[in-house]
């Protein structure tokens, strides 16, 4: 995926993930084609190639620009606010706030592509996992990422009727091992 400061390339790619993001509104993740999209967005299969490799760097692109959770992006944690604690929350906000677009990747199978995002933004997230040594953080990542996706998953699944209050909760159990018996 193209990574550059080139002005014109930075807009194509742009133009790209618009023009993936209206086709989506109306045709499944599996039935786009690269032309489909290429047409759309007005743009040659050259481009395209030379600016994404696949359409699942496409969505990557859409979702690390505009629609991934970051920690730490949220307020900083207050005294009475634990940074698991304040994951949860701010997660479960983001879930909620972004339930038409989770609601579309979970349609179209492409949760993957929110869970490959989620990965990289935790494996570099100077706040969190920083401190722990490459190995770990890789392990970290991973668990967080898979976490958060399926939670945003089972939440779509289940129609997006849970309050981020009733979210946090869950993920605040969950994430403290208070689901499994003693």
């Amino acid at each position: 995926m193209y990574c550059g400061h080139n002005r014109m390339a930075i807009l194509s790619q742009q133009q790209i993930a618009e023009a993936m993001m209206r086709l989506l509104e109306h045709e499944l993740y599996e039935d786009i084609s690269i032309s489909d999209l290429c047409r759309e967005a007005q743009v040659s299969r050259q481009t395209f190639y030379s600016l994404f490799e696949s359409k699942d760097n496409v969505m990557l692109y859409k979702l690390s620009r505009e629609c991934c959770y970051e920690p730490g992006d949220a307020v900083p944690p207050a005294a009475s606010r634990s940074t698991l604690q304040a994951m949860c929350e701010d997660y479960s906000a983001y879930i909620v706030s972004h339930r038409a677009l989770l609601t579309l990747l979970a349609r179209n199978h492409i949760m993957h592509c929110l869970y490959d995002c989620q990965y990289q933004t935790f494996l570099h997230c100077t706040d969190l996992l920083a401190a722990l040594p490459e190995d770990e953080r890789m392990y970290a990542a991973d668990y967080y990422a898979s976490t958060l996706t399926s939670i945003a998953r089972t939440y779509v699944g289940r129609g997006a009727v849970d309050s981020a209050e009733h979210l946090t909760q869950i993920l605040l159990r969950l994430m403290q091992g208070q689901f499994f018996p003693d």
